[in-house]
C-alpha cells in the first residue's frame, strides 16, 4: 500500500462504522432509555456493543488511520511495512463488525430461543473471536509504527516529536493492554456462557480506552497541529511531562478503584482512591486546555517570534483570515476545535466534581455519563469533526474541503448532539429532557453523514 494514501481506507471504514453500529445503535439506546421502551438484557448488550464500535471503530480507527500517516512523518521518517495495513485494517474491522453483530444477538436469543441453537453458537462463536481478531490488528499497527520509529534517525533536541513523546508511548501501551483487556473478556465472556462483561471490567476497559489511549494520542496531535492551524503559542515543553504524569497518576488511580470490586477487594480505600484518581485526572485536564490555550488565546502566537520582514517588504499575497493562516478553504473548522475544548474543560470540571463528590461520601452526585459523553460526544467527536476537516484534505493532496457549508452543519449537529446526550442528565425529569435525549444519537448520526459525505467529495476531487 502506498502510505500517502494508508489513511483513507481507516478513515471511511471509521465512518462506516460510526453510522452503524456506533452512531446508529447509540439512536437507538438512547431512545429507548428516553421513551422508557422494555429495558432488558439485550439494551445493556446494545450498550456494550455500541461504546466498544464508538471507542475501538469510530474513534480508534480514525486516530490510527491518522497516525499511521502523520507520526511516522512527525519522526522524520516514513511508514515501515505499509503493506500491513490492510491486514491489520481488516482484522479490527471484522472484529468490531462481529462484536457488534454477535453480542445484542446473543442477548436476544437468550430471551426467546434455546442457548443450544445453531444461531446461539455462531453468535459466541462471532463473539470469542471478535477480541482476538482486534487484538492481532492493534499488534500490526503497533508494529509498523514501533518499526518506522526504531529505522528514523537518531532524534535531535529541538526534533518535533520530543514534547509529545511521552503522550504517545502512553496512548500505544494503553492501546496494547485494552486489546489484550478486551480479548480476554470475550474469551472468558464466552467460555462462561454469558453475553455481557462484567460492569466493572467493562468501566475499566472504558476508561482505559477514552483516558488511556485517546485522549493522550488526542492531547500530542493538538500539541503540534493546533499553533499552526490556528496560530497559537506552542505549549512550553517544561509543562507537558508533569501535567501528563498528573494524568496518568489520577488514571491509574481510578482503574484501581474500578478494579475493586470483580477482585473482591475490601473498598473503603476503593472510594478515596476513586474520588483523588478524579481529581487527578480532571485537574490535569484543565491545566492542559489552560496550557494549550485554544479557548481564550492569551498567550502570543508562535509566528511572533519568527523574523520579521525587511522595512521595505510589500506583501503581495491575499491576506488569510484574522488569527489564522488559511483563506476559509476548509470552512469553519476552528469552531469545531474550540467547542470541542470547550466540552473537554466542562468534562475536567465534572471529573473533579465527582471526586469531591466520592471523597464527602456522595458518589452519586454526579451521574457517570455526563463526564463520559462530555469526553466522547463533546470533545472526542468534535476534535475529529475538526481535525479531519482540516488535515484529512492535505493528507490526501486536496487543497480545500468539498464543501465549508458542511463543515458548519457538522458543527450545529455535533454540538446538539452533546447538548442534548448530556442536559438532560442533570434534570431528567424536567419538560424536554427525554425529547432531546431522544433526539441526540440522531443528531450525533448526522453530524457524522455530513462529514463523511464532504470527506467523500472532497476525496473525489481532482
Amino acid at each position: 500500500m502506498n502510505d500517502r494514501r494508508v489513511h483513507e481506507p481507516f478513515i471511511f471504514a471509521a465512518l462506516a462504522i460510526a453510522l452503524t453500529a456506533g452512531f446508529g445503535y447509540a439512536a437507538i439506546i438512547v431512545a429507548a432509555l428516553a421513551f422508557n421502551w422494555n429495558l432488558g438484557v439485550w439494551w445493556i448488550a446494545m450498550v456494550q456493543a455500541h461504546g466498544h464500535a464508538q471507542l475501538f471503530g469510530w474513534a480508534g480507527l480514525f486516530i490510527l488511520g491518522v497516525g499511521l500517516f502523520f507520526l511516522p512523518r512527525l519522526r522524520g521518517t516514513t511508514l515501515a511495512r505499509a503493506e500491513l495495513a490492510p491486514w491489520a485494517l481488516t482484522l479490527i474491522v471484522v472484529g468490531i463488525a462481529l462484536r457488534a453483530l454477535s453480542q445484542p444477538l446473543l442477548a436476544f436469543l437468550e430471551a426467546s430461543m434455546p442457548q443450544g441453537s445453531l444461531y446461539a453458537a455462531l453468535g459466541r462463536s462471532g463473539y470469542a473471536v471478535s477480541g482476538i481478531l482486534e487484538l492481532m490488528g492493534v499488534l500490526l499497527i503497533v508494529t509498523m509504527l514501533v518499526t518506522s520509529f526504531r529505522r528514523a534517525r537518531p532524534l535531535t533536541p529541538s526534533a518535533p516529536i520530543i514534547p509529545v513523546r511521552p503522550y504517545l508511548a502512553t496512548a500505544l501501551v494503553s492501546l496494547i493492554l485494552a486489546a489484550l483487556l478486551n480479548a480476554a473478556l470475550t474469551v472468558a465472556t464466552t467460555l462462561l456462557g454469558g453475553d455481557l462483561f462484567p460492569s466493572a471490567l467493562d468501566d475499566a476497559l472504558t476508561h482505559l480506552l477514552i483516558y488511556g489511549f485517546i485522549l493522550p494520542i488526542a492531547f500530542a496531535l493538538s500539541i503540534r497541529n493546533l499553533p499552526l492551524f490556528m496560530r497559537l503559542a506552542f505549549p512550553p515543553n517544561r509543562e507537558l511531562f508533569p501535567i501528563l504524569v498528573s494524568y496518568v497518576a489520577g488514571m491509574l488511580l481510578r482503574l484501581t478503584a474500578q478494579l475493586e470490586q470483580p477482585f473482591g477487594i475490601d473498598s473503603p480505600i476503593a472510594v478515596w482512591l476513586g474520588g483523588t484518581g478524579a481529581m487527578l485526572e480532571g485537574g490535569a485536564i484543565l491545566v492542559f486546555v489552560w496550557q494549550l490555550d485554544v479557548l481564550l488565546r492569551r498567550k502570543t502566537p508562535w509566528i511572533a517570534s519568527r523574523t520579521p520582514p525587511p522595512a521595505d517588504y510589500i506583501e503581495t499575497r491575499k491576506p488569510t483570515r484574522k488569527n489564522y493562516p488559511d483563506y476559509g478553504e476548509f470552512g469553519r473548522f476552528e469552531l469545531l476545535i474550540i467547542s470541542a475544548y470547550a466540552w473537554l474543560a466542562f468534562a475536567g470540571a465534572m471529573a473533579i466534581a465527582d471526586g469531591i463528590g466520592r471523597i464527602l461520601g456522595n458518589p452519586a452526585l454526579l451521574n457517570p455519563d455526563i463526564e463520559r459523553h462530555a469526553i466522547t460526544v463533546g470533545f472526542i467527536t468534535l476534535l475529529i469533526f475538526g481535525m479531519a476537516t482540516r488535515m484529512l484534505p492535505g493528507f490526501s493532496g486536496k487543497s480545500r474541503i468539498a464543501s465549508p457549508r458542511l463543515v458548519l452543519a457538522t458543527f450545529w449537529f455535533g454540538n446538539l448532539a452533546a447538548l442534548f446526550r448530556v442536559a438532560p442528565l442533570f434534570a431528567p425529569s424536567i419538560a424536554g429532557a427525554n425529547l432531546a435525549l431522544g433526539s441526540s444519537g440522531a443528531l450525533g448520526w448526522l453530524a457524522v453523514a455530513c462529514l463523511a459525505a464532504n470527506l467523500w467529495r472532497t476525496m473525489r476531487q481532482k
